[in-house]
C-alpha cells in the first residue's frame, strides 16, 4: 500500500527528520542523565548544608523541566508528526513489532513526568529523603524509556534474527542493543554535564560557580573517555558492511567516525578551558559554545548511525521510501502506479514518482541531498539506465521500483523537467566528394581500413589501453590468367588531410600496409600505386565513419564526433576517482594523460572487462540497445561504423552476444574482490562461461558460416580461439589474398549502407557487392570453375549481394 507523500518543505524529508531529530535526541538524552545530575547534586548541598547549592539545584530543576519535559515534549510530538507525514508504512510497521514495548515506554514515560513535576513543585516542602526518592524515580523512569526507545532504534540497523522468526524478543533484544545501550547511557550522562555548563556558568553565587564547574569538569572528561569507548564497543556490534560501504557517500562513515571522536576530545579541551578561565564574561559564551558543539557531536553520531543504514529504514524490511524488497518484482512489473492510487491516471508525473521515490532523503533545491546538482549531467536516455542499475553497486540507494514508462517519466522530469532540454548534435555522414577519382581496371588495386581496437575508449585526458593504430591496407593484383600479387617494385602511398604516407609489404598479412594515429589517417584517403613516375592506379577510401560515444549521457558534456569530449572525459574520471579513490582528476590538471591499462592488467580486469561488467549493471535492454546506447550517440542511432551488409538482417548480439554473455567472458578470467560483485549482477553460471580475452578472441565468421556457407537467421556467432583467427587477418584458402580484401572490414562488409564504402566494387563490377561476386574478370582473364579462394564462392553467388 502506498500512502499520500506531502510535500510541504523545500529542505527535502531527510533535512525536516535531521534538524528536529538532533535536537530532541540532545535534549532527551540530557533528560535522563540530567535526573541523575539534579539527585547527585541535591545529595551534595544537603550533605554539605549549603544553601546556595541547594538553591543552585532547584534553578537547574526548573531549567531542566522547562527545557525536557516542556520543549522535549513538544519536539517529540513533531518527530511523530513527521515521520508519520515522510514515513508512515516504516512508522506502522515499527508500532506494530513494538507495540508492547511502546506502551511500556508510555508508562514510563508517564511516570518520568509524574516524578518530575513533583520534584519541581514540591522541592520545598518534601522531607529531603522523601524529595530525594521522587528524583531517583525520576531518573529510573526515564532510563528505562531510553532502554524501550533503544530496543526500537537499534532494531532498525541490527533486525538480527527477527528477520527469520519474527519474535519481539529478537527484535527488542537485537544484536547492537545491549552495546547501544550501554553508549546511550554514557551519552546521556555526558549531556547532564554539558547542559550543566551553561547553569552554572551563569550563576552568580561565585562558590556554586566555581565549585560545579570544576566538579562538571571532571564529569565531562571522565565521560568522555567512557563515550568513546563504549562507541567504540556500539561500532563493534555493527555489522562491518554497514560501516565499510566502498562507494561514494557511504566511504564516508569512516570519516564521520573519526570526526565524533575528534569532537569528543574537543568538547574534553573546552571542559578544561571552562575550569582554566575565570573570568565569568568569557565563561558564559564559553559554555554556550560548549553546549553547541555537544550538538554537533550528537547530530555527527546521529549522521553515523543514519549513514549506517543507508538505504534502509529497517535492513531487510523496509528501503528508506517505504518500498519493501519483496514487492519489488509485483511493482517492476505493474508499476508503482498499481499499487497508489494517488500516482492513477494524471496524477501518474515525473514530478510525483520523485515524492513518492525519492523525497524522502533528496530535496529540489535545498540544502542537503539536493537533487539537482545530481542529475545536471544527464540525458533523459542516461539517467533512465542509471535508475535501472541503482543500488547494485553504489547500496547506500535503494533500487528504483517501477516499470519502464515510470522510469522514463521520472528521468524525464529530473533531466528536462529541473535543467531544460538539453540539445545534443545529430550525427552526420561524411559530406561527399567534390571530385571523382579515376580508378582503372588493371592493374587492380584494393584497399581497405583497419583500426585496431577501435572499441577501446580514447579521449583528450584517458586512454583504455595502447594509443589505437589507424591502418590502410591494400593489394594491387596483375590481372591475368593466372593473376599475380604485387609485393614489390611499384610505390604505393596513402594521402590523406595533406598528408603522405609510404606503405610497404607485410609478408604475414600479405598486403602493403601504412599506420598513423587515428585522427591523421580518419579523413578521407587516396591510396595511389606509381610506377617509374607513372600512377598504375588509384582508389579511394570514405572518411572515417561518426566515432561518437554514448558516454555523454550519464557522464554530461556533448555528443563529440571524434569520440568523447573533454568535458565527458573528467566527468568519467571524477567518477572512477569518487568510487575507487584515485586522483585521476589531478593527474588530468597537471596535464598526465590517464591510462587505464597501466592498473587494469594482470588479475585485474581488463579496461574492456571492467567497462562492460560495470555497465552491464545499467542497462535494461542487454540486446542491441545496450551496444547502441554506448558504441554510438545514442539507444536509437545504430553504431554508423556498423553499415556492412550484416546490419540489414543481423544485430550486435547476432556475433558479439548481449551485454550479460559479453561481460561474463571478458570477466570469467580475474577473481580480485572487486569483480566479484560484478559476476554476481550477471546472473550466469560462471562454469556454462567461456573465457575470452578482448580485442584478441573475436567473433568467427565461420561458427556462422558453416563451411563457407550462408548463415541461418537464428546462428550466433561463436568466439576465435586465438588473434591469428581474426578476420582482420585472415586470408583465403590459397594464403593469396586476404579476406577484407574482396568482403571489406568487418563492420563494413560489402555491400554496405554508407556512403563511399561500394565504390571499389563499382568501379571494378559496376555495382556494389563482394568483390568477384558478379565476375571473375575482375582479376582473372575469363570467368573460373573452381572455387580457389574459399569453398563456396561460386555456389553462393546468386544472389550474394542481396542478402
Amino acid at each position: 500500500m502506498m500512502y499520500p507523500v506531502l510535500d510541504f518543505f523545500k529542505g527535502g524529508g531527510g533535512l525536516l527528520i535531521a534538524v528536529i531529530a538532533v535536537v530532541h535526541v540532545y535534549v532527551a538524552h540530557f533528560a535522563v542523565g540530567g535526573g541523575l545530575f539534579l539527585v547527585l547534586t541535591e545529595m551534595r548541598a544537603r550533605k554539605r548544608q549549603s544553601e546556595a547549592l541547594l538553591a543552585y539545584a532547584k534553578r537547574s530543576t526548573r531549567f531542566f523541566l522547562l527545557l525536557t519535559m516542556v520543549f522535549g515534549g513538544l519536539s517529540g510530538v513533531a518527530i511523530w508528526f513527521t515521520i508519520g507525514i515522510l514515513s508512515p508504512g516504516a512508522t506502522g510497521k515499527l508500532i506494530g513489532i513494538f507495540l508492547f514495548a511502546w506502551a511500556a515506554e508510555w508508562v514510563f514515560f508517564s511516570v518520568e513526568i509524574t516524578a518530575l513535576l513533583i520534584y519541581w513543585y514540591r522541592f520545598d516542602t518534601l522531607k529531603p529523603a522523601d524529595h530525594l526518592r521522587v528524583g531517583w524515580i525520576y531518573f529510573i523512569s526515564a532510563w528505562l524509556s531510553l532502554f524501550i526507545i533503544n530496543g526500537v532504534i537499534s532494531f532498525m540497523l541490527t533486525p538480527g534474527a527477527w528477520l527469520e522468526t519474527g519474535r519481539f524478543q529478537e527484535a527488542f533484544f537485537n544484536p547492537s542493543f545491549w552495546p547501544s545501550t550501554v553508549f546511550r547511557t554514557f551519552m546521556a550522562l555526558w549531556a547532564a554535564g554539558l547542559f550543566g555548563y551553561v547553569t552554572a556558568a551563569f550563576s552568580k553565587e561565585k562558590e556554586v560557580r566555581d565549585g560545579m564547574l570544576g566538579f562538571y569538569t571532571l564529569w565531562v572528561v571522565t565521560l568522555g573517555v567512557a563515550v568513546l569507548a563504549s562507541g567504540r564497543l556500539y561500532l563493534a556490534s555493527v555489522p562491518a558492511f554497514h560501516l565499510a560501504g566502498r562507494y561514494e557517500f557511504a566511504s564516508t562513515i569512516p570519516q564521520r567516525v573519526q570526526g565524533f571522536t575528534w569532537v569528543t576530545l574537543g568538547i574534553m579541551g573546552l571542559a578544561f578551558c571552562m575550569l582554566i578561565v575565570k573570568h565569568r564574561p568569557v565563561r558564559k559564551p564559553l559554555a554556550l559554545l560548549v553546549l553547541a558543539v555537544g550538538l554537533i557531536h550528537m547530530g555527527l553520531f546521529e549522521m553515523v548511525r543514519e549513514h549506517a543504514r543507508k538505504p534502509w529504514i529497517v535492513p531487510g524490511v523496509l528501503y528508506a521510501n517505504n518500498m519493501a524488497p519483496e514487492d519489488a518484482d509485483g511493482v517492476n512489473a505493474e508499476g508503482l502506479r498499481s499499487r497508489s492510487s494517488w500516482l492513477a491516471g494524471d496524477h501518474l508525473t515525473g514530478r510525483n514518482l520523485f515524492k513518492a521515490q525519492c523525497l524522502s532523503c533528496h530535496s529540489v533545491g535545498g540544502l542537503i541531498n539536493d537533487i539537482k546538482p545530481l542529475t545536471a549531467r544527464y540525458t533523459p536516455e542516461g539517467l533512465a539506465q542509471a535508475l535501472v542499475g541503482q543500488g547494485t553497486l553504489h547500496r547506500y540507494m535503494p533500487p528504483f521500483f517501477g516499470d519502464a514508462r515510470e522510469r522514463r517519466l521520472l528521468s524525464r522530469w529530473l533531466t528536462h523537467g529541473l535543467h531544460g532540454a538539453k540539445r545534443q548534435g545529430i550525427p552526420k555522414g561524411p559530406l561527399p566528394r567534390e571530385d571523382t577519382i579515376d580508378t582503372r581496371q588493371t592493374p587492380v588495386l584494393l584497399a581497405w581500413r583497419q583500426t585496431l581496437g577501435n572499441a577501446r575508449l580514447d579521449s583528450a585526458l584517458f586512454r583504455s589501453g595502447d594509443p589505437v593504430t589507424h591502418r590502410i591496407q591494400a593489394v594491387l593484383i596483375l590481372k591475368g590468367d593466372m593473376p599475380e600479387v604485387v609485393m614489390d617494385g611499384p610505390e604505393i602511398a596513402v594521402s590523406s588531410q595533406g598528408q603522405t604516407w609510404a606503405m610497404a609489404f607485410d609478408d604475414d598479412l600479405g598486403t602493403w600496409i601504412a599506420s598513423a594515429d587515428t585522427k591523421s589517417l580518419a579523413g578521407e584517403c587516396l591510396v595511389t600505386a606509381m610506377e617509374g613516375g607513372d600512377v598504375l592506379n588509384r582508389i579511394a577510401l570514405p572518411p572515417e565513419s561518426d566515432s561518437s560515444r554514448g558516454c555523454f549521457h550519464c557522464h554530461g558534456g556533448q555528443r563529440d564526433p571524434t569520440g568523447i569530449g573533454e568535458v565527458t572525459a573528467r566527468n568519467i574520471l571524477a567518477a572512477h576517482d569518487k568510487n575507487s579513490g584515485t586522483a585521476f582528476v589531478d593527474d588530468a590538471d597537471k596535464g598526465r594523460l590517464v591510462m587505464c591499462s597501466r592498473c587494469h592488467r594482470g588479475n585485474r580486469p581488463s579496461p574492456s572487462a571492467a567497462i562492460h561488467g560495470w555497465h552491464n549493471i545499467y542497462m535494461a535492454d542487454k540486446g542491441e540497445t545496450s551496444c547502441r546506447f554506448c558504441h554510438s550517440s545514442g539507444p536509437n542511432h545504430a553504431p554508423a561504423f556498423f553499415s556492412g551488409r550484416h546490419r540489414k538482417k543481423r544485430n550486435c548480439t547476432h556475433c558479439h552476444s548481449n551485454l550479460r554473455n559479453h561481460a561474463a567472458g571478458l570477466l570469467k578470467p580475474f577473481t580480485v574482490p572487486e569483480v566479484r560483485g560484478l559476476k554476481a549482477s550477471l546472473g550466469i553460471e560462471e562454469g556454462s562461461v567461456t573465457a575470452r580475452e578482448p580485442y584478441a578472441q573475436l567473433p568467427d565468421c565461420l561458427s556462422c558460416h558453416e563451411e563457407f556457407g550462408p548463415a541461418s537467421f537464428k546462428s550466433t556467432a561463436a568466439m576465435t580461439d586465438s588473434s591469428e583467427e581474426r578476420f582482420s587477418v585472415r586470408k583465403d584458402e590459397m594464403e593469396a589474398l586476404a579476406c577484407a580484401a574482396c568482403h571489406g572490414r568487418a563492420h563494413e562488409l560489402v555491400p554496405a549502407t554508407r556512403p563511399g564504402v561500394n565504390d571499389q566494387s563499382l568501379a571494378y563490377m559496376g555495382q556494389p557487392g563482394v568483390m568477384g561476386s558478379i565476375t571473375c574478370t575482375v582479376c582473372h582473364e575469363e570467368e573460373k570453375e573452381d572455387e580457389a579462394h574459399h569453398a563456396g564462392m561460386l555456389k553462393n553467388r546468386d544472389g550474394m549481394n542481396t542478402k
